[in-house]
């Protein structure tokens, strides 16, 4: 079963959305999370109002960034050795849109004591905890923002910059990234509007800005594993091929995480005949081998290779008997 953490539209709006290869069709499950939150002191200033959002930066090991945001009681860690795949702010309070290049990120849901932004607060199960509070340095960042290719909605921003101090403790998976710090910059204040982009796959690598490939037959692989909450997706387009694969899970402590890799590559990466039948996949990092579809003369179709996915923390297989798979034409 996939499973969902359910969030305010302003943190949903910086969940991502894959353009072209978004997995549709399935419905949001939602979580109950019981934490029991860890104390913090009293916050260093008024919270600013309900509809405020937290969020800070902080480097951690082997070149992985977290960028961590808090709103209306959920907190969003997201790993990533880039920029994070969903829309944020940068340690200085600007809007930042969805890192757009081939890469993979770990991002990790969990309920927090709360709606006041200048104090973020959540257990991460056996990853560790955050317990801040917000020191306002006195500068305040304000931006407006337009019509845009990031399709956010014309907005006013305002972001009161500041320090967050107090315990940021976070160990992945297998431990392909740690920190342990009691400081980081970041600004508590207006949220991303509603439908900024989330970036993804459909823009990787620049593929949307380059001129268009010679047009072949448009075509949709995807692959689902719904018992492992796993899928896989290959579309094609005009301007290349993007890649896919989300891999959501429910961790020890009640964390959800929400796994993403997503490339873009050469229409020679996904080939396919014209009546659907067959077709060959062959990703980029953060991909690996070979995936396989075949129809059946019997009905059904087989899914087969060794394509597999490298998210932080995780290794994972893309095809095997618990993918159901299916092929057909693009938009």
């Amino acid at each position: 079963m996939f499973l969902f953490f359910p969030v305010s539209p302003g943190l949903q709006s910086g969940i991502g959305n894959p353009g072209a290869v978004a997995v549709s069709g399935f419905a949001a499950v939602a979580l109950l999370l019981v934490l029991q939150l860890l104390p913090v002191t009293p916050a260093a200033a008024r919270p600013p109002g309900p509809t405020a959002s937290a969020a800070f930066s902080v480097r951690a090991s082997n070149g992985f960034l977290l960028d961590v945001g808090s709103e209306a009681g959920t907190v969003v860690v997201a790993a990533s050795e880039r920029r994070p795949p969903i829309a944020s702010f940068s340690p200085g309070g600007r809007p930042r849109p969805a890192d757009d290049g081939n890469g993979a990120a770990s991002i990790y849901y969990a309920r927090a004591t709360g709606a006041d932004p200048t104090r973020v607060v959540a257990r991460l199960g056996g990853l560790g905890g955050i317990a801040v509070r917000f020191h306002p340095s006195g500068r305040t960042r304000v931006t407006e923002l337009g019509a845009s290719a990031d399709a956010c909605a014309p907005a006013r921003i305002v972001r009161r910059l500041g320090t967050f101090t107090g315990t940021i403790r976070f160990r992945g998976e297998d431990g392909y990234t740690e920190v342990e710090a009691d400081s980081a910059p970041g600004s508590v204040g207006t949220p991303l509007p509603a439908g900024c982009a989330g970036g993804g796959a459909a823009r990787t690598s620049g593929l949307a800005r380059r001129a268009p490939w010679p047009d072949p037959d448009s075509a949709v692989l995807g692959a689902v594993n719904a018992r492992a909450g796993t899928s896989f997706q290959a579309t094609t387009s005009a301007t290349g091929v993007a890649f896919l694969a989300i891999r959501k899970e429910r961790l020890a402590g009640g964390v959800v995480v929400s796994r993403r890799a997503y490339a873009g590559a050469p229409p020679s990466t996904f080939t396919f005949d014209r009546a659907l039948t067959s077709a060959r996949v062959k990703p980029p990092a953060p991909f690996s081998g070979i995936g396989r579809y075949l129809t059946r003369p019997g009905g059904g179709a087989s899914w087969s290779g060794n394509l597999r996915a490298t998210f932080p923390g995780v290794n994972l297989p893309m095809t095997g008997p618990g993918f159901r798979p299916s092929l057909g034409p693009g938009r």
